[in-house]
């Protein structure tokens, strides 16, 4: 199996080739740093994403509020938890950086609110 993989962990974008050698086992090449290695070796075996998303408030001047996982997230997960997100319905207030859901499906990733509705302008 051969693969390319464009590198997002700096600012090089490195275009990585990824061969597996063996089952498990793979070479690079075209990584100008370590990180590179790394990042295309977790994206061939276990890619993963950042979530963003938006749920459902009780709120008719903030219908939806946005929200993301606060760290990336296997990919085989994002299906579900999407779901999850759309099926859910949250009061205001919502201040940024508020846990809606914690440690989902064990994973140690949690989802935040992205936003502080009201906003406190200082009043």
């Amino acid at each position: 199996m051969e693969k390319e993989v464009i590198c997002l962990s700096c600012p090089n974008g490195c275009h990585i080739t990824v061969q597996e050698t063996s089952p498990g086992e793979f070479q690079f090449q075209g990584a100008k740093c370590e990180r590179g290695e790394v990042y295309a070796y977790e994206e061939i075996t276990d890619p993963k994403r950042v979530v963003t998303a938006v749920v459902q408030t009780d709120s008719e001047e903030m219908p939806y509020i946005p929200v993301k996982t606060d760290k990336p997230i296997p990919k085989r997960y994002i299906n579900p938890l999407l779901v999850q997100l759309y099926k859910q319905k949250i009061s205001l207030p919502a201040k940024c950086g508020q846990v809606i859901i914690q440690n989902y499906m064990e994973t140690g990733v949690n989802v935040v609110i992205t936003r502080t509705f009201p906003l406190d302008l200082g009043k």
